[in-house]
């Protein structure tokens, strides 16, 4: 299935605080599918995520101006009624990192693989360079080759790696960076899948 194939179009809208119930589930459950059924391991700490801390966080971080630390926006798609995957930009902790966005993602494994991810990747990299941010930065385990791939094909280069990040089960897990520089003229929307 793909893009095409979805149903409705993948059309990412911004999330707001009303959805924040949402998020949190989605996050909880996309993140106990991490390592499970031969998938990467893309979550740290499945069992850790706490709504009940969570949601504030995110309450309040969705209501930031870009100009003030600390801001989140948050995009989903939903279907059937369900939000099944989201994209999110969070802001710098300090003004003078303000010119940064550090991504997250969360998609629901059924949809994985479907260009549901590089539909959302598109969208926040052309909002972001539309409001003036100079960068976006990530992280990826590096054992998850599926989403190094996507990542490079929408120009995020990398930029080094943190080893021994996180000890889980089996093993340990090092963490590569990833950084995309938005102030070239080029739209994440004329990239061409690799």
């Amino acid at each position: 299935m793909t893009d095409a194939e979805l149903s409705p179009p993948i059309l990412p809208c911004l999330l707001g605080s009303d959805d924040v119930a949402d998020l949190v589930r989605l996050t909880q459950e996309v993140a106990r599918t991490s390592g499970v059924d031969g998938r990467p391991r893309f979550h740290p700490d499945p069992e850790g995520i706490n709504g009940e801390v969570l949601g504030p966080l995110l309450r309040g971080q969705m209501g930031h101006g870009l100009d003030q630390p600390g801001w989140r926006r948050v995009w989903g798609y939903c279907l059937e009624g369900k939000l099944v995957a989201q994209i999110e930009l969070r802001g710098a902790t300090v003004r003078t990192g303000l010119h940064r966005a550090y991504l997250g993602m969360s998609i629901d494994p059924v949809l994985q693989g479907r260009g549901v991810g590089r539909k959302l990747l598109s969208h926040i990299i052309d909002w972001a360079r539309d409001n003036g941010l100079a960068w976006i930065d990530l992280g990826v385990f590096s054992e998850n080759a599926p989403a190094i791939r996507l990542y490079e094909s929408l120009g995020f280069q990398r930029t080094g790696s943190l080893e021994d990040v996180f000890r889980l089960p089996g093993g340990v897990v090092d963490d590569i960076r990833m950084s995309l520089d938005l102030r070239s003229s080029e739209t994440a929307s004329s990239r061409q899948p690799a």
